[in-house]
This record gives C-alpha cells, structure tokens and sequence, in this order.
C-alpha cells in the first residue's frame, strides 16, 4: 500500500474511533448520571465540556502543531486520548469524570486538525478532496453508530 494511502486509512480510522468513543458517551448519560448523582446541568456539561473545548483549541492546535511537528503532536494526542480513556473509567467523582471530557476534547481538538493537515500535505491538489472526503466519512460512520 502506498505511504500516503495507508495514511489515510490511518486517519481515517483515527477520526472514526475518536468520535465514536466521545459521543458513545451521550447514550449512556442518563447512566452516568445516576452513578455519579449528577443533575440535569451536570448531564448537560458532560457534552458541552467536550465541545467547548474542542471549538476553541482547533485554531491554537493547528499553530502548536506547526511548530512542533504534526506527527508528534498527532502521536501525544492519540496516546493522551488512550490514557484518559483509561482513566475516564476509573473515576469516583462526576468532576473526575468533566475533568476527563475535558482532556479528551484537548486530545481530540488535536487528533482533528493534526489529521487533516497532514492528509493535506501528503496528497497533490487533485486528489485532496477525495482524501479528505474519505476521512470525514470516517467522522460520520463514528456519529451513525455511536
């Protein structure tokens, strides 16, 4: 297989795991909730946490990983992910359990825009929209079965 095609395969199903594993959450909040006694509000942030987050890192993501290289944030964002996902089912606390969403939009607001720069950079212009174009299937085949 071709470098830049086992790239995207990679990316791809990075973008789809990572999204999968986040909003599998959302179907179980009521769950989560009873476990941690959280309220309503509470339920709300375990969503809106990771989101805010993940909305206001993409841009500064995009210009830490210029500096220090995509491949190496890319590879401290996935093991960041691995580890917090670890840790998210060892917590006690429902602000252990923010703490953790937290985090792990950090570590996806990363994976997301480290991904895509470098399909970018290792497809010529003629064939970039396909690449990216498999790769956001790759997001929303996560959302349809999460």
């Amino acid at each position: 297989m071709e470098s830049k095609n086992l790239l995207l395969l990679i990316c791809t199903i990075l973008s789809f795991f990572t999204v999968f594993a986040v909003n599998a959450v959302t179907i179980v909040i009521p769950s989560i909730a009873t476990e941690y006694g959280m309220s309503n509000i509470i339920q709300n942030w375990v969503t809106i946490i990771f989101l805010l987050v993940v909305a206001v890192l993409s841009v500064p993501a995009g210009q830490i990983s210029a500096k220090f290289g995509l491949k190496k944030v890319t590879n401290m964002s996935i093991i960041l992910f691995i580890i917090i996902s670890i840790v998210n089912v060892l917590v006690t606390t429902q602000e252990q359990f923010l703490a953790c969403r937290f985090i792990l939009g950090i570590s996806l607001a990363f994976i997301n825009v480290t991904s895509m720069a470098m399909i970018v950079s290792a497809f010529p212009p003629e064939e970039r929209g396909k690449a990216l174009g498999i790769n956001i299937t790759g997001v929303y085949v996560g959302l349809s079965l999460s």
